[in-house]
């Protein structure tokens, strides 16, 4: 399930909006995969090449 409160109506509302979307079992998979295994792995990676670099908290 994925969270979010951006909707393509919020630039004329000026609202948020609740937007909440189910992924079907195989992609969520890879997603959880990617936020355990990839991120934290990249940040091992960063600090060693670049000390003070930060990753971007976007997918």
């Amino acid at each position: 399930m994925l969270y979010t409160t951006y909707h393509k109506g919020q630039q004329q509302t000026g609202k948020f909006k609740d937007n909440i979307r189910f992924l079907p079992a195989p992609v969520g998979d890879l997603l959880l995969n990617y936020l355990v295994v990839v991120i934290p792995l990249l940040q091992v990676f960063l600090r060693r090449s670049a000390p003070h670099a930060i990753i971007s908290p976007y997918l």
